[in-house]
């Protein structure tokens, strides 16, 4: 039963993932000619698991566009107090974490509208409390290794080798799945 959920949670989340970052790196060039320069200087797709260029990629297209936007609900085991206005979700309460939101607080990280996979290499501790598109805890999403190393896998294979250009932006809908409607790429070799 648990390979059948991980098939099939782990499959539209994943694609869905990869369309963002593949629009998002052609939306911006110079960082898909950064992200190209450093991926070629890895010999395999296991070896480019190092690349730091590829890890803040994935990462900022994670915090951009999570899979999961409309985020988990969870019933609280403990007062909670929010830090911003003092107020106290009591224990027993269900509480929604929105991910799209607490990942583009504008408190948190500059110009969050901006995709800046940079933005990761130094990130504040509270921006990394803040990152949660596979939700965190005990709780937490079972194939978030098997997501990374997918996305690992294929942006290493398609960005080293091609060069991704927008037709058509699409837009971005939410049906259960964070995903991209009706965006058009056109893809070359890269130089």
């Amino acid at each position: 039963r648990d390979m059948i959920a991980y098939v099939i949670a782990g499959f539209d989340t994943t694609a869905c993932t990869l369309s963002f970052a593949l629009r998002a790196l052609a939306m911006n060039q110079n960082e898909q000619t950064k992200l190209r320069h450093q991926l070629r200087s890895h010999q395999s797709p296991g070896d480019a698991r190092n690349c730091k260029q590829l890890k803040m990629t994935i990462k900022e297209t994670l915090r951009m566009y999570p899979a999961t936007a409309m985020g988990t609900i969870r019933g609280l085991g403990k007062d909670v107090v929010l830090p911003w206005s003092e107020k106290v979700l009591p224990k027993g309460s269900w509480a929604r974490m929105v991910h799209y939101c607490i990942q583009r607080d504008s408190r948190l990280f500059n110009d969050p509208n901006t995709f800046s996979p940079n933005r990761w290499e130094n990130p504040t501790s509270e921006q990394a409390k803040s990152f949660i598109p596979f939700s965190s805890g005990r709780r937490s999403c079972q194939g978030q290794g098997l997501a990374n190393l997918e996305m690992n896998e294929v942006l290493y294979k398609l960005i080293s080798k091609y060069r991704f250009d927008v037709v058509e932006k699409g837009e971005i809908h939410s049906i259960v799945v964070f995903k991209p409607m009706g965006t058009l790429l056109s893809v070359s070799l890269a130089d």
